[in-house]
C-alpha cells in the first residue's frame, strides 16, 4: 500500500467537489472551465508522474481522465482519445526511454485484475506507442489485457 501525498488528495477532493457541483447546477460555462483546466492538469500530472516515476500522480491523472470522461463529450475528451492522445504517438510521456515505457507498461499491467472492460478494450485497440525493438513488452501487457477480457464473457 501506498501513502498517498496530501496535496494529492486536496486536488483529487477539489476536483471531486467541483464535478459534483458541475452536475448538480448544471452550470453555464461549465464547459469552458472543465475544457481548460483538467487539460493542464492531466498534463502536469502526467510529466511529473514520468519525471521522478511517481506512482501517485500516475494514479490521481487516470482517475482524473476517467470522471472527466464521464463527465460527457461536451465537456471532456472520450477516455479513448485522452488515452490516445497521452499515449499513442511517438511523442507521449513514455516515449523518452525504456525505463518511462516499463513505468507506464508495468502501471497498465497492475491495474489488469481491477480494470473494468471498457478501459482493457481502449488499452488493446489504442495500444501506447513503443518502438519497435521493446515490442514485445507491450505484447505482454496486451496478453495480459485479452486474458483478462476473456474472463468477462
Amino acid at each position: 500500500m501506498f501513502v498517498v501525498n496530501p496535496s494529492l488528495q486536496v486536488i483529487s477532493c477539489c476536483l471531486y467537489w467541483y464535478f459534483f457541483w458541475l452536475q448538480k447546477l448544471k452550470m453555464k460555462g461549465k464547459q469552458s472551465i472543465l475544457c481548460y483546466f483538467l487539460p493542464e492538469l492531466l498534463s502536469r500530472l502526467l510529466s511529473s508522474a514520468f519525471e521522478s516515476y511517481d506512482l501517485e500522480n500516475m494514479i490521481t491523472a487516470f482517475l482524473l481522465a476517467r470522471q472527466g470522461a464521464l463527465e460527457g463529450a461536451g465537456l471532456f475528451l472520450s477516455y479513448s482519445d485522452w488515452f490516445k492522445m497521452s499515449f499513442g504517438g511517438c511523442t507521449g510521456y513514455h516515449a523518452s526511454s525504456k525505463k518511462s515505457l516499463v513505468f507506464l507498461l508495468k502501471f497498465l499491467s497492475d491495474l489488469v485484475p481491477f480494470e473494468p472492460p471498457l478501459y482493457l478494450k481502449v488499452h488493446i485497440l489504442h495500444p501506447p506507442y513503443v518502438p519497435a525493438k521493446h515490442h514485445n513488452l507491450l505484447m505482454e501487457y496486451v496478453t495480459l489485457a485479452k486474458t483478462r477480457l476473456a474472463d468477462f464473457k
